[in-house]
């Protein structure tokens, strides 16, 4: 049974995780790649080796850490990619700052620009559960772009879109955790002190009824390199301390590490959904199109079968006809059609009159001499007037052209005999 992450990453996660990245800088940007629609990978080189920094700004899986897993890169990038290698790639990320203890920071990177002077650029990193966002801004504190853009009409109080002055999120005041000596008992301590989350609240009050002082649960969660998860029934909840408010086994792992085993696999999975999902809406598209269509080609068929019937018995009239003309004009007696029904000979006496006048004064028979013009002519009808010569005609296509043409040909083979 898969388990529900159910926690989001809080400020105080937030701030183990920028005081580890403190220990990677300064590094350079190599490449910029956006895996999926909400997360972008950077590589990094620091000074002794290469790092991978995963940003995500899903809505239920937003973080940002170091990460050794692989990931999948899209052969084209987007244009948010692109714009974020022509401004970042190639520089050098000088500081990774918090702001306060809320959820989201700030990266400074200073590069060469086309002329060769050096500029600074900053990247924000925002990550507040559905709002989660990474926004690009130059030194004149103006948005660049962002990867997901806030019009006006969505949000009066804050616009995010390129050319917007940017402003940071609003935060509320509240006291910071590691200097506060007191605490209300009266109001959850997440209205309290900034970067708790109520998973984190709910757990600091537990142990504070088991008799440990505040100070000393903070001491331990600003010394903390690990991450502790825990796997309840139907959930998964983590934090930099052991979650004993559930009386169930925390395991615990390298804090990078641990943000891997949360979620890799998780967004894998959602990663898979977003590839899939435009060939599956390609696929219902095509499905629906030709669903509409098939009555119209059905209709199609049966109009065309309708046409070919036609078309043979008009493939007999005009050889009935043609065999007519070719006696007449060589003084051939009837007799070659004797074996022809009465309907099918008066349609050719019908038709000899047409024919006379387009086809006949073109074939091939009349440039032969008069006795291989006979042979030639009694040869065709004997082999018009078989059963598989009636079959002959029905295979010559579908218009009175391809029958002439194969009539015409009999006459070579004829000649040879």
């Amino acid at each position: 049974m898969e388990r529900l992450i159910t926690m989001a990453l809080d400020g105080l996660l937030l701030h183990a995780l920028c005081r580890q990245f403190q220990e990677i800088l300064p590094c350079k940007i190599n490449k910029i790649h956006q895996i999926s629609n909400t997360e972008l990978l950077f590589h990094l080189r620091t000074q002794r080796e290469k790092k991978n920094l995963l940003i995500s700004c899903h809505s239920q899986y937003n973080r940002i850490n170091l990460t050794d897993r692989t990931y999948p890169t899209p052969e084209e990038p987007s244009h948010f990619v692109m714009l974020l290698r022509k401004h970042l790639e190639g520089g050098l990320i000088l500081s990774i700052q918090q702001g306060g203890l809320d959820r989201w920071l700030v990266m400074e990177v200073s590069l060469r620009n086309e002329i060769g002077d050096k500029v600074f650029r900053k990247l924000y990193v925002e990550l507040m559960g559905k709002y989660a966002n990474v926004i690009l801004v130059d030194e004149d504190n103006r948005i660049l772009d962002a990867l997901k853009r806030i019009p006006p009409f969505e949000n009066t109080k804050r616009t995010i879109q390129p050319g917007a002055q940017f402003t940071l999120p609003e935060q509320a005041v509240k006291q910071d955790p590691f200097t506060a000596q007191t605490v209300d008992p009266q109001q959850p301590l997440h209205q309290q002190f900034d970067g708790f989350s109520p998973l984190l609240g709910r757990e600091v009050e537990a142990r504070m009824r088991r008799g440990e002082t505040f100070p000393e649960i903070m001491a331990q969660i600003k010394s903390s390199d690990s991450l502790f998860i825990t796997n309840t029934p139907k959930e998964t909840q983590f934090h930099l301390i052991p979650l004993t408010q559930y009386e169930q086994p925390a395991k615990a792992y390298p804090l990078m590490e641990g943000m891997d085993v949360l979620y890799y696999h998780k967004e894998e999975k959602d990663r898979i959904r977003q590839m899939t999902g435009d060939l599956f809406k390609f696929v219902r598209k095509q499905l629906k199109h030709y669903r509409q269509k098939l009555p119209k080609l059905l209709d199609a068929v049966f109009f065309f079968l309708m046409i070919i019937q036609d078309v043979h018995a008009l493939h007999q009239r005009v050889c009935l006809g043609w065999l007519f003309i070719l006696g007449q004009r060589n003084q051939m007696k009837l007799r070659f059609l004797g074996r022809v029904g009465d309907e099918q000979r008066i349609a050719a006496f019908d038709l000899s009159h047409d024919l006379w006048e387009g086809f006949a004064p073109a074939h091939p028979c009349f440039d032969l001499p008069s006795k291989q013009r006979r042979e030639a002519v009694k040869l065709l009808v004997q082999r018009l007037l078989r059963i598989d010569g009636l079959r002959w005609i029905a295979k010559s296509g579908g218009n009175t052209a391809i029958c002439y043409m194969r009539m015409v040909k009999i006459f070579p083979r004829a000649r040879r005999r």
